[in-house]
């Protein structure tokens, strides 16, 4: 979850987090970075699904690791998905 890390400013935190709900584990990464605006988040599992939203770092964002991600949970039978406020930041939760 690379982009948690570029689309957060420096020095602010990011939490990570493992809980189980049964045989379920659940990875929750939380920032406090620059959010996504409610109508870009729709195609952000999409290949190449990129936001408008500037990068804090000087990497370069290609909009696959979040499809890919997602692709592989699909297959494994698990789930990616994203509460987030624009400005404020972000809240994504892996289910295996």
């Amino acid at each position: 979850m690379s982009n948690v890390n570029i689309y957060s400013h420096s020095n602010s935190e990011i939490k990570v987090s493992l809980d189980k709900n049964g045989s379920q584990r659940i990875i929750t990464f939380k920032d406090y970075g620059i959010g996504i605006k409610e109508e870009e988040r729709k195609n952000l599992f999409e290949e190449y699904g990129i936001t408008s939203a500037q990068l804090t770092s000087r990497e370069v964002s290609t909009g696959l690791c979040l499809s890919l991600a997602k692709r592989i949970l699909d297959e494994l039978g698990g789930s990616i998905s994203l509460k987030s406020e624009f400005g404020v930041g972000s809240i994504f939760e892996v289910r295996i």
